[in-house]
């Protein structure tokens, strides 16, 4: 009798060790919790900002695929994938009232880590010369939205992802920044529906401009 609970407990784990694992930018999650509810193959969701990604991968961090928020980011990966560009995502200023939308230079703002993320960056380079009253370091796309959403900060720059579109907010215009969202298949025996799912889902509901 033990040496079967023994062989169903060893059986579990190694069905439960089986699901796929998927590494997600922050920005990306909503989209991939959606894809996630819609496929009939379960798989794990591990979700970071993409610098932490790009490290974990290249040290071997069991990833089937991964998705990362920058061409930087995806071309920084030193394991063999098969690449596919989902979108370019969109910068976005949100915060708690209209009136701080208007004069950032009275708020507190929260954005990523530039050092982490390329939403960060992207913040960074859109604020420039602006200087808020405070800016808030987070670790990555949604903890800026979160801190915003929560209270703590009066604005966030952020992903247009993970905006609350109830509260005022806008897209943020620069052409230059590096913000290609790119799903990277590590793992070449991923389930193809699982694949196909997050290639073909509509990147603009979520607040991304669809692939060139």
């Amino acid at each position: 009798m033990l040496t079967r609970l023994l062989t169903i407990t060893a059986l579990s784990i190694c069905t439960a060790a089986a699901k796929p694992v998927i590494g997600v930018a922050s920005n990306m999650q909503p989209m991939i919790e959606s894809v996630q509810a819609s496929v009939s193959t379960p798989f794990d969701i591990a979700s970071s900002n993409s610098n932490q990604l790009v490290t974990h991968t290249n040290r071997g961090a069991p990833y089937d695929a991964i998705i990362v928020a920058s061409r930087a980011s995806a071309d920084a990966i030193k394991a063999s994938a098969d690449k596919y560009l989902l979108g370019n995502g969109v910068l976005a200023l949100t915060c708690q009232n209209n009136e701080q939308l208007t004069d950032i230079s009275q708020q507190s703002i929260a954005i990523a880590n530039p050092k982490l993320a390329p939403f960060g960056r992207a913040a960074q380079q859109w604020l420039g010369t602006r200087q808020p009253k405070r800016l808030i370091y987070a670790r990555s796309a949604s903890q800026a939205f979160q801190y915003m959403n929560g209270g703590h900060t009066d604005c966030a720059i952020t992903s247009l992802s993970w905006v609350d579109q109830t509260k005022p907010f806008k897209a943020l215009n620069l052409d230059s920044a590096d913000l290609e969202q790119w799903l990277l298949v590590i793992n070449t025996q991923l389930d193809a529906s699982i694949v196909n799912a997050i290639t073909s889902a509509d990147v603009t509901a979520f607040g991304y401009q669809g692939a060139q």
